[in-house]
């Protein structure tokens, strides 16, 4: 069973390191709730700190912002040089959400979307599709590889569901709704994408479990957000429900033993 849980990513996983970006627990803490740990047995790291390790349940290196680039590479580095403590652990498991920001604040810039956008040939949006997810993938792979022998079992999510978010939504008010059509489908095809790589990837680990989060957030009954890209604690607590179980069936030793 799992003695300690890693948390890699971005203001989903953030649990103070930067802010808490929700009206209570963000996605990281109701994830560990529901393997049965406690969110308030928990180490923060903050990028600009060198913490030792502590004795925690919850070792949290995510913060608000963070790409699955330079942000998300800087916290599999900050692990990294705690290999020894990791090493001498029993069961360390690892979470990861990232790759989000990276399409936000493309959207934010909003160049490369609208030069495809701009042109008729769907050709340009294949390649933006590609490019994007080819990126985004191959960052999260390299991370989990570069944590392999200091973690047992890991989750890695795909892309967040961005076009169910109020940001992505109001993009609708700027384009005819042919052009916002084209524009969702650019993004859900990038996660699409994201998916399938990292799906095919680790698809001979049994210690690796890819979680399709926009699966588990098409399931939902009425999710809701807090602002204009963060789900409430209560729709992260009801996705956790359906994610957790899903996931100690994959993992062999994935979760907090009962009391």
């Amino acid at each position: 069973m799992t003695s300690t849980l890693l948390i890699l990513g971005d203001s989903l996983m953030d649990a103070g390191n930067v802010s808490r970006a929700t009206d209570d627990l963000v996605l990281g803490e109701q994830i560990a709730i529901a393997m049965g740990g406690d969110p308030e047995d928990v180490q923060l790291f903050p990028l600009q700190d060198s913490l030792r390790p502590q004795s925690a349940q919850l070792h949290n290196y995510a913060h608000g912002g963070a790409q699955s680039g330079s942000g998300f590479k800087q916290q599999v580095r900050a692990v990294r040089r705690h290999a020894d403590v990791y090493q001498s652990l029993s069961d360390v498991d690892l979470l990861i959400s990232a790759g989000a920001n990276d399409l936000l604040d493309q959207l934010e810039d909003s160049s490369a979307f609208m030069a495809a956008l701009d042109t008729e040939d769907r050709r340009d949006d294949r390649q933006l599709m590609r490019r994007n997810a080819k990126r985004i993938a191959c960052n999260l792979r390299r991370g989990v590889d570069r944590l392999t022998g200091l973690v047992d079992d890991v989750v890695v999510t795909g892309a967040f569901p961005l076009t169910a978010t109020p940001e992505v939504q109001s993009l609708a008010d700027a384009f005819d709704s042919a052009t916002f059509d084209r524009l969702v489908a650019i993004v859900d095809g990038i996660g699409a994408k994201v998916q399938r790589k990292l799906e095919r990837h680790f698809a001979s680990n049994d210690s690796v479990a890819v979680l399709n989060l926009k699966a588990a957030w098409d399931r939902l009954e009425a999710p809701d957000f807090v602002d204009a890209v963060h789900p409430s604690s209560e729709t992260s607590r009801e996705l956790a429900d359906l994610i957790v179980p899903d996931l100690v069936q994959q993992l062999n030793s994935f979760g907090f033993a009962e009391g």
